[in-house]
């Protein structure tokens, strides 16, 4: 009997599909879930399938890999370009352990710079939400996308000593019942981002000296509001540009398919 490794089945299953994992264009990815991709989410497993490394970085859909109150709720049917999950404002997808590599996601010793991209709709403006992270608290290490109190998006590091906080005013200001692609990239000295926008919007960003572990576990659709939709996120390492987030512009407007910019 002819036994295949559990990336190889994940390849042949997107592949069968018609529909690529973001590696097609983006080489240096380290994982990509999907609610729209079957071999993501099948429509009933408790977990949300890496596409590109494996089990490493399957994410549970609540805090664990038990049914729970906080788990999101799938919509539409498994595989279809319309189908996403739903949050009612305490729901998240969890990574069951932090790996090496995300550790270094907010270190300055053995760091690694990194970019990070999440398509979701914000269905109503909460304040105060963390988007993605391993770090719940401004006190905790680690590091974060939020939303802050303004309903403007903010990116933290928290270091061994003290937390670091964007503040640029050319960030976008979120909107009700709107469809976002936010990627998001950083070497611990500058931060770049996209919102529904090709252009970067840069600012320097030095991170506070880390080398302790993240506060927690990483997570994805943290607590959104009540409404908010996922439709995928993907991470990856190094530190990208235009032309990079170009390709994941065009890579999602046509996966979803909608045009976020």
């Amino acid at each position: 009997m002819l036994h295949l490794a559990a990336s190889h089945l994940r390849f042949d299953r997107r592949r069968l599909s018609g529909r690529q994992s973001i590696a097609s264009v983006m080489s240096s990815v380290l994982w990509q879930h999907d609610a729209t991709l079957q071999a993501s989410y099948d429509g009933t497993s408790q977990y949300l399938r890496d596409l590109i490394t494996g089990a490493a970085y399957d994410f549970t859909l609540g805090g664990s890999a038990s049914v729970s109150t906080d788990d999101p709720t799938f919509n539409g049917a498994a595989g279809s370009p319309s189908a996403y999950f739903s949050g009612d404002g305490g729901d998240r997808f969890t990574l069951p352990t932090n790996t090496a590599t995300v550790e270094a996601f907010h270190k300055t010793v053995s760091g690694q710079p990194f970019w990070g991209v999440i398509a979701l709709n914000w269905a109503s403006v909460a304040g105060s939400t963390t988007i993605w992270g391993d770090t719940l608290s401004s006190t905790l290490t680690g590091i974060r996308l939020t939303s802050n109190s303004t309903n403007r998006l903010q990116f933290t590091q928290r270091g061994d000593t003290a937390q670091v906080a964007s503040n640029s005013s050319a960030w976008p200001t979120l909107a009700n019942a709107t469809d976002y692609l936010m990627i998001y990239s950083t070497d611990g000295t500058t931060l770049r981002s996209w919102v529904n926008n090709r252009t970067k919007v840069e600012e320097s960003f030095t991170f506070n000296p880390s080398v302790l572990a993240a506060n927690t576990n990483f997570r994805v659709f943290n607590g959104l509001p009540n409404g908010a939709k996922y439709y995928g996120d993907t991470f990856g390492l190094g530190f990208i540009d235009n032309s990079d987030a170009a390709k994941i512009f065009d890579y999602y407007n046509a996966l979803h398919p909608r045009v976020y910019a």
